[in-house]
C-alpha cells in the first residue's frame, strides 16, 4: 500500500504546471508547453476497469495495429525485436493534401516494477533505424511513455504522454488541435475496449 501512495503521489506532482482540458467521460488530458517547440505536449490520465495484466496486450496492440487506434494510418508493423518486451515499430500514415504523409519509427520498451505493481513504457524516437522513403516525411521527434499502475484486483490507473514534432510545414496550431482531439478518442477507445473485456 505504502509504494502504491508514492506511485501515485508522484504522478500527481507530475501534473504540477500542466493546464488541464474539460475531462470527458473520467478521461482527464493535460497540455503544457514544450521548451525549443512550438508544439505542445500532453498527457492523458484515466482508471480502467481492468487488470494490468489484461490491460498490457490492449497497450502493446496500439502498436501492431493500424485503423483502430488512427484512422489515417496506411501501415503500422513491428520491424525489430530485441526482446518480446523491447520492439521497434514502423508506422505509415496519410495526411491531406497539400501536407505530405508522414512515416515514424519508435522504439517500445516496457519495464515492470512488480514492488509498485506499476508498468512504465518508454517510447522515443529512432527516425535513422531505417532508410527514409521518397516523398515521405519522417517524424524526426517522439519522446513520451506510458505509466500504469494497478490500483486494486480490478481496477488501474493509466497516465500517457507524448511530444512529437512531425517535421514539414503543418502549422503548429493545427497540430495542437489534432493532439487535444487524439488524446480523448484514444483513451475513448480504450475505455470501450476494456469494457468489453468484463462482458
Amino acid at each position: 500500500m505504502k509504494h502504491l501512495f508514492l506511485c501515485l503521489l508522484s504522478v500527481t506532482f507530475s501534473l504540477y504546471g500542466w493546464q488541464k482540458l474539460k475531462p470527458k467521460n473520467g478521461i482527464e488530458v493535460y497540455i503544457n508547453d514544450k521548451a525549443g517547440s512550438e508544439i505542445k505536449q500532453f498527457k492523458a490520465g484515466a482508471n480502467f476497469n481492468i487488470n494490468i495484466h489484461q490491460f498490457i496486450p490492449i497497450i502493446q496492440s496500439m502498436y501492431e495495429s493500424c485503423q483502430l487506434w488512427m484512422k489515417q494510418c496506411l501501415e503500422r508493423k513491428a520491424i525489430h525485436q530485441f526482446s518480446i518486451n523491447h520492439k521497434i515499430y514502423y508506422t505509415y500514415f496519410s495526411l491531406p493534401f497539400p501536407f505530405e504523409n508522414r512515416d515514424m519509427i519508435l522504439e517500445y520498451k516496457l519495464t515492470e516494477n512488480k514492488k509498485e505493481n506499476s508498468v512504465y513504457i518508454s517510447l522515443s524516437g529512432r527516425p535513422d533505424f531505417i532508410p527514409h522513403r521518397k516523398e515521405v516525411t519522417r517524424v524526426q521527434v517522439i519522446n513520451g511513455f506510458w505509466k500504469i499502475i494497478q490500483i486494486s484486483d480490478n481496477q488501474i490507473y493509466a497516465l500517457y504522454q507524448m511530444h512529437m514534432e512531425p517535421g514539414g510545414s503543418i502549422p503548429a496550431w493545427m497540430m495542437n488541435n489534432f493532439i487535444e482531439e487524439k488524446a480523448f478518442e484514444m483513451f475513448e477507445i480504450l475505455k470501450t475496449i476494456t469494457e468489453s473485456k468484463k462482458s
